[in-house]
């Protein structure tokens, strides 16, 4: 059960770094794989990732 935990906290961690690199336009230049159009979707879910931390975490709390 560790290991499974552990996997996917490192699934999530290069997950969230390959985000945050389309984000600040790391892979932009590209028109024909519409670099741009990626970009900005990426933002969109890394904010709304974020959104959805905050709102478990807030949620954990009322919990105990």
């Amino acid at each position: 059960m560790k290991a499974r935990r552990w996997a996917a906290n490192l699934a999530w961690t290069v997950a969230g770094i390959l985000i945050y690199f389309l984000c600040i336009d790391t892979f932009g230049g590209y028109p024909s794989v519409h670099s741009e159009t990626l970009n900005l979707i990426a933002l969109i879910v890394l904010i709304l990732l974020g959104a959805l931390v905050w709102y478990r975490h807030e949620r954990r709390d009322e919990d105990r």
